[in-house]
């Protein structure tokens, strides 16, 4: 029949009627799992329980035990905590900025200074929602429309952002009456969010949530002081500049205006240089103690500049320090283990001559001499081109 469509989970072969959503499916197919499914992979697009299928489609349910379905948990509950701030400190403007901890990490701007019963009371009112198991739904609305609706929740820095956008339709989430943009699946109700918990955190709050690995639990928070600091520090140097958020990006940027940008990115480049001056200075201070600084981050975030930077600052203080990338303890290209589909996987630990690296780490920090090596990329081969003494970076 024209109607119905095949829907493949796993080994399993389903028909149901065209416009069947997903959440449906899985009670048709009684899945099971021990963790909360919370969205689905629909022919390799991640998808809400709620979306409805159209065509003939393979189906793999995501529950809270992989990456992606604890994302979807994680902006599932912030909305949930951002819905129950609208309505118990009305006419507050709340901001989610970043995450600490187990948890991500927010400020309401209010009429009077945050209290400790105020998150007591936001608390309660999610249990309530929760309890109550609203839907939270998707849906498709005029640019004008979602003006109307964020203007009348109070919510002003999305009515900016969305003067900036080009497109006529924007994808809104609605729960109890509360809209908000979301980049991604959300749960399709409230109660499938239990799992947290909200700590006071002058001037703010924390969000704690679950990991993936524990989905159904909350771990013991721990304090993270350095990290909130230096979370400041970027906050103190946006508000220098007076750039942010997107939206106020957005205006230099559609202002035209290269000097103001210019100026922009000179100040930020005085800000990262005076840090580095700094970092420089304590290494100083400590050079007696001190032989080795690591330099940790993904892949292009720009550890190899700041190490050349940092080296600058430490030579303008009397040190000469000797870089070392971890780029060159690649194992030889015919060493490189390869993944599933028989590529060189140079992100895999086994990819580092590991027992190499660390023993060089020793013997610096003991005082000794090594042979420092090079990857030749063109070879693929490790090559030996100078000797390093302590004093590296």
């Amino acid at each position: 029949m024209e109607n119905l469509i095949k829907v493949q989970i796993n080994d399993q072969t389903f028909e149901v009627a065209k416009g069947t959503p997903v959440l449906e499916l899985q009670k048709i197919s009684k899945g099971q799992t021990k963790n909360l499914v919370v969205a689905a992979i629909v022919n390799n697009m991640l998808k809400d329980l709620g979306a409805e299928l159209e065509q003939d489609c393979q189906v793999q349910f995501v529950d809270t035990s992989t990456d992606e379905g604890m994302r979807v948990y994680h902006r599932s509950a912030i909305m949930l905590v951002m819905r129950a701030i609208s309505e118990i400190l009305p006419g507050s403007n709340a901001v989610v900025q970043h995450t600490l901890g187990n948890g991500v990490y927010g400020e309401i701007n209010y009429h009077r200074p945050l209290k400790d019963r105020d998150i007591g009371r936001i608390e309660r009112q999610m249990r309530y929602i929760i309890e109550a198991d609203e839907p939270i739904t998707r849906k498709t609305v005029s640019r004008e429309d979602a003006e109307r609706l964020f203007t009348e929740s109070g919510q002003v820095e999305k009515i900016n952002l969305l003067k900036q956008l080009s497109q006529e339709e924007v994808i809104l989430h609605c729960c109890g009456g509360y809209y908000d943009f979301c980049l991604g699946p959300l749960a399709p109700s409230t109660g499938y969010l239990k799992v947290f918990r909200l700590r006071f955190y002058l001037p703010g709050f924390i969000l704690e949530l679950p990991k993936k690995e524990r989905p159904n639990e909350i771990p013991p928070y721990v304090e993270q002081g350095k990290l909130a600091n230096i979370h400041f520090e970027a906050k103190k140097w946006a508000n220098i500049i007076k750039v942010n958020n997107v939206v106020s990006l957005n205006e230099v940027v559609l202002k035209g205006d290269m000097g103001e940008i210019i100026n922009l990115m000179r100040v930020s480049e005085a800000f990262h240089e005076k840090k580095i001056m700094q970092i420089a200075d304590q290494i100083t201070e400590n050079i007696d103690r001190i032989r080795i600084v690591l330099i940790a981050g993904p892949s292009s975030s720009g550890k190899t500049s700041f190490a050349q930077r940092l080296s600058v600052q430490l030579q303008v203080n009397g040190i000469k320090p000797v870089a070392i990338a971890l780029d060159d303890y690649f194992v030889d290209r015919e060493l490189t283990p390869r993944d599933e589909e028989g590529n060189y996987d140079f992100e895999s630990i086994d990819a580092i001559d590991s027992a190499l690296f660390n023993d060089h780490l020793i013997k610096l920090i003991q005082g000794e001499e090594i042979k420092l090596p090079y990857f030749n990329f063109k070879t693929g081969k490790r090559e030996y081109h100078a000797i390093a003494a302590p004093g590296a970076i």
